[in-house]
C-alpha cells in the first residue's frame, strides 16, 4: 500500500466517507458534502462554518446514498446526492423510530438478495430507570404495522438482561452478523446475532451469543466487525487486563461460539477515543487505528494503517501523528483498483481539522 500526501478537508467533524468525499451533520440536521477532489476549473465551496458542526457520532451512509443517525431521542435517515461540491443535496428528514439513545453511533448497510433493503442497527433507550440501553435493528420493507417510518420495523438484539454501548454490521448476500459491544463497570461482554432472509424477504433472528468478554471499560470503545476470507471478525481496541491495552481481534466465526479466541495488537497505554476502522483494499482488508506513539501519558498518538492477514495485523504503517484523534472513516474505491489508481481514501480528523490520503495499490 502506498499512502499519498494528506489534503486538508476543512475544521474537525465527525466524518462519514463515501467513495469520493465525507459527509458531515450539522447540528441542525442537515448534510455537507466535502469532495476529496474537484473537477478542473471548478472553484473550491465555501468552507463549512465549525460552529454548525455536529459533535455526535457521524452518520452511518450506505451506497444508495442514504444517510442514518440519531438525533433528538430518534433514529432518521435523508437521502442525499452529490450533484453540487461542498454541500449535499438532501431529501427530507425521515423518522424511522423514536426510541434512540442520543450520542451514539448508528451502523447501517443493504442487502440486495430478494427484496434490496437496508437494515440498520442502532443503540434504544431503556424500557424503564433501573434498564440497561438495549440494542435493536430497523429493517426496511419489514413494517408492521403498514404505517410504521419509513416503511421499516425494528426488532431486539439485545436478550432480556443485556445492554448495548456499540453496534456494528457486516455481512454477505444474505447474512449479516450483528455485533453489540457492552461496556460496563466490571466486565465487556460482545455479543452477536446472525440474521438471515430465507426466500429473500423471510428474517430468521439467530441467537444473541457472548463471543468474548472483556475487561472494564467506558462507552468510549466502539465496535467493528470485517469480513475476511468469508469468516466474521470483530474489532474492538480495549484493556487486555488491569495494566495493558490493545486491539482485540476476535474470530467468533460464521455460526458464532462461546468465548471465542481473541488475537491482541498491543499498543504503549490506553486510548481514548479508542478508533478503529475497516476498508477492503488492494484485495484485501486493511485496519486503521489510533494508538498512543509512547506509554508516557498525555503521549502524542499515531494513526496507523495496517493488513489484515489471518486473526493478526501485518506490518503497520504511519499515515499522521497528532495530539488527538477524533474521527476516522474508510473511503472504498467505488471500482476494482488497479496499480496505478487509487484503491481509496483514508479521511480523519485530528488537532482541530480534518484530512484524508489517497491510498494506492502498490
Amino acid at each position: 500500500m502506498r499512502v499519498d500526501a494528506p489534503i486538508d478537508l476543512g475544521p474537525a467533524a465527525q466524518l462519514a466517507a463515501g467513495t469520493d468525499g465525507v459527509l458531515i451533520r450539522t447540528k441542525t440536521d442537515h448534510l455537507v458534502w466535502t469532495a476529496f477532489e474537484l473537477p478542473k476549473g471548478r472553484p473550491p465551496a465555501e468552507p463549512i462554518d465549525a460552529e454548525a458542526i455536529s459533535t455526535i457520532p457521524a452518520p452511518a451512509i450506505t451506497r444508495g446514498s442514504r444517510a442514518y443517525w440519531v438525533s433528538h431521542g430518534r433514529l432518521v435517515r435523508r437521502d442525499f446526492s452529490r450533484s453540487a461540491p461542498g454541500q449535499a443535496a438532501s431529501g427530507p428528514l425521515q423518522v424511522l423510530t423514536s426510541d434512540a439513545y442520543d450520542a451514539t453511533r448508528v451502523a447501517a448497510r443493504t442487502i440486495t438478495a430478494g427484496v434490496s433493503r437496508d437494515l440498520v442497527a442502532y443503540i434504544a433507550r431503556p424500557l424503564s430507570s433501573r434498564g440497561d440501553r438495549r440494542a435493536r435493528i430497523w429493517v426496511e420493507n419489514a413494517a408492521e404495522p403498514p404505517d410504521a417510518g419509513g416503511g421499516g420495523r425494528s426488532f431486539d438484539l439485545s436478550d432480556e438482561g443485556s445492554g448495548a454501548s456499540s453496534v456494528a454490521l457486516a455481512g454477505s448476500a444474505t447474512r449479516t452478523w450483528a455485533v453489540t459491544f457492552d461496556a460496563r463497570v466490571a466486565m465487556s461482554p460482545v455479543h452477536v446475532r446472525t440474521i438471515d432472509f430465507v426466500d429473500g424477504d423471510t428474517m430468521r433472528l439467530g441467537q444473541d451469543v457472548v463471543v468474548f468478554v472483556g475487561e472494564a471499560e467506558s462507552s468510549h470503545t466502539e465496535i467493528e466487525v470485517v469480513i475476511s476470507n468469508e469468516e466474521p471478525i470483530a474489532l474492538a481496541a480495549l484493556p487486555r487486563d488491569a495494566g495493558s491495552f490493545g486491539l482485540a481481534l476476535i474470530a467468533f466465526g460464521r455460526e458464532p461460539i462461546l468465548d471465542s479466541p481473541a488475537a491482541w495488537t498491543m499498543y504503549p497505554n490506553g486510548i481514548k477515543p479508542a478508533l478503529v476502522a475497516v476498508g477492503h483494499l488492494c484485495g484485501g482488508d486493511w485496519i486503521a487505528y489510533a494508538r498512543p506513539t509512547e506509554s508516557t501519558p498525555g503521549a502524542p498518538s499515531i494513526l496507523a494503517l495496517a493488513p489484515l492477514e489471518g486473526v493478526a495485523l501485518g506490518a503497520e504503517l504511519t499515515v499522521a501523528e497528532a495530539v488527538r484523534f477524533t474521527s476516522l472513516a474508510f473511503a472504498p474505491s467505488p471500482d476494482e483498483a488497479t496499480a496505478k489508481r487509487k484503491a481509496g481514501w483514508l479521511a480523519w480528523s485530528a488537532d482541530g481539522a480534518s484530512r484524508a490520503c489517497a491510498l494506492r495499490c502498490k
